[in-house]
């Protein structure tokens, strides 16, 4: 018998337990071995299914932030366009509102984007043209909105990371219930026999290097 690793796949950990459940569940002395290895199996299942579903959560998450991102990104550039139209691409003005241009505002870690927003958002407010000045409060909100996205996404890495421990918690489980059982079964009908009730593992022949 050999038993799979941490880093087996959990469909690999369901093929092992539907052949060693069906070789037990024939005898009535092996039958009540059956139910802690379907068990442990349920529970694999349950935190590799809640981890699948937190990955996707996770990909949604980072979709949205994305998207936000985005529109945000497409938001600043219409405010500086606007200052552009009453200062003048080349003016002080501009660059005392917009220090270093865009790239600050819009290639930088998304993270850090809120907060870059937030500062923007007290210059354009301070600022003498009514038309620049409107910004300032959409500004806040876009900035409010892509923290939250960020915050969202953030959490749901947390999540995943959280719900794999639980996958890693649960193989360790079954690996430990697999080695029980065959302990269990060597000790009814011998190494030998035992043996004969574990599906036996294929292993990949490494390919000769052509010429």
């Amino acid at each position: 018998m050999e038993s799979p690793s941490l880093n087996t796949a959990d469909e690999t950990f369901r093929t092992l337990t539907v052949y060693l459940t069906a070789q037990l569940k024939p005898d009535a002395e092996t039958r009540p071995m059956v139910a802690p290895v379907e068990a442990v199996w349920g529970d694999l299942k349950a935190a590799a299914d809640n981890h699948e579903a937190q990955v996707d959560a996770m990909v949604a998450a980072l979709a949205l932030r994305d998207r936000v991102d985005v529109q945000v990104d497409d938001f600043v550039r219409a405010q500086f366009r606007t200052a552009q139209g009453v200062y003048g691409a080349t003016s002080k003005k501009l660059g005392e509102l917009y220090p270093g241009g865009l790239t600050p505002l819009i290639k930088g870690t998304v993270s850090e984007q809120p907060s870059g927003m937030r500062v923007l958002a007290t210059r354009l407010e301070a600022d003498g043209s009514e038309a620049v000045a409107a910004g300032a409060a959409p500004i806040r909100e876009k900035a409010a909105t892509l923290k939250e996205v960020v915050d969202m996404f953030a959490a749901s890495v947390e999540q995943v990371a959280t719900a794999w421990s639980r996958v890693l918690k649960a193989r360790a489980e079954w690996i430990r219930m697999y080695e029980k059982t065959f302990g269990e079964l060597v000790a009814l009908v011998g190494k030998k026999k035992a043996n004969t009730y574990f599906k036996k593992t294929t292993k990949q022949k490494k390919k000769k290097p052509t010429v």
